[in-house]
C-alpha cells in the first residue's frame, strides 16, 4: 500500500477568514457553471473551486512553476445510507472525496467544479452499500489503498476540505440562547496546513470560509483579483449581524 505524505514542514501557517455573502454566490454560481460539465454547481463546489483555483496560483506564484494538485472533502455517509441514520445519532460517519488536478489540464473554474463534481458523485449509496456487511472491510482496505495510491506523490499540493454547511451551526443552543455567530480556532499548527473549513453564515444563504495556507502563499492568496472580486476578507461579525437585523426590520 502506497504511504500518504508526512503532513508536517518548516513553514509558517496563517488563517484567513472570508465571507461569500448571497449576491456573490450567485454570481460565483454563475461564473462556475458550464453546460457540458456542472450545469448548476452547489454553493459549496463553487465556493470550494474558487478557492483550491486561488490557492494552486498562489503556490505556483510562490515555487516559481506549477504542481500536482490534490484536494479531499469529507463527505458525510450519513444521507446515503438507505434507511437513512436518525439525525441526532452520535458519531463520525464521514468518507473523502478526492479531486485531482494536473498541470497540462488547464486550471479553469468549471473544469475544477466539475472535477469536484465527480469526486463527491462516486460517494454514493452504492459506495455506502459496498462497504457494509461480510466484504465491507475488504473493500474498505480497498478504497484506503486507492486513497494511498492518489497521495502518494511527493511532489502534488494537497488540500483538505471540511463543510458545516447545512449542518445546523446556528441552531444550536445550550441555555443560553442561539449563537451569533460560531468560529473556528485554535487550527494554526505544523499538522494543519492546507485546510479549508467551510460554514454558514447566521443568516443562512452565505459561506465563510476559514483558509490555512503558508505565510508566503496566503500573502499571494489574499491578492486575487479573481477570488477577491467574491469573497470579502474577515468582515466584522458584529456588523453582519447589523446588517442582518436591518433587513429583518425592513421585511
Amino acid at each position: 500500500m502506497a504511504m500518504w505524505p508526512c503532513p508536517v514542514n518548516q513553514s509558517k501557517y496563517v488563517t484567513r477568514r472570508f465571507l461569500f455573502d448571497s449576491s456573490a454566490l450567485v454570481g460565483l454560481k454563475a461564473k462556475a457553471a458550464s453546460s457540458k460539465v456542472v450545469p448548476i454547481p452547489s454553493r459549496v463546489e463553487a465556493v470550494l473551486g474558487l478557492i483550491w483555483k486561488s490557492a494552486m496560483a498562489a503556490s505556483n506564484a510562490v515555487n516559481g512553476s506549477p504542481k500536482p494538485s490534490v484536494i479531499s472533502l469529507a463527505v458525510n455517509l450519513r444521507r446515503k445510507t438507505f434507511p437513512h441514520l436518525p439525525k441526532l445519532s452520535v458519531g463520525n460517519l464521514i468518507w473523502s472525496a478526492v479531486a485531482q488536478w494536473m498541470p497540462n489540464t488547464g486550471a479553469k473554474l468549471d473544469c475544477l467544479v466539475g472535477n469536484l463534481r465527480e469526486a463527491i458523485s462516486k460517494i454514493n449509496g452504492g459506495f455506502v452499500q459496498e462497504i457494509q456487511g461480510k466484504e465491507g472491510f475488504l473493500k474498505v482496505i480497498e478504497r484506503l489503498k486507492e486513497l494511498g495510491d492518489v497521495y502518494s506523490n511527493k511532489g502534488a499540493n494537497y488540500y483538505k476540505c471540511t463543510s458545516m454547511c447545512d449542518g445546523g451551526l446556528y441552531e444550536a443552543d445550550f441555555g443560553w440562547g442561539k449563537p451569533i455567530w460560531v468560529s473556528l480556532g485554535g487550527v494554526e499548527d505544523p499538522l494543519v496546513m492546507n485546510l479549508i473549513f467551510l460554514m454558514d453564515t447566521r443568516s443562512g444563504d452565505g459561506i465563510e470560509a476559514w483558509v490555512i495556507l503558508s505565510e508566503e502563499e496566503m500573502a499571494e492568496f489574499v491578492r486575487d483579483p479573481e477570488f477577491l472580486a467574491f469573497a470579502s476578507l474577515d468582515p466584522s461579525p458584529l456588523r453582519l449581524k447589523l446588517d442582518e437585523s436591518i433587513c429583518s426590520a425592513r421585511m
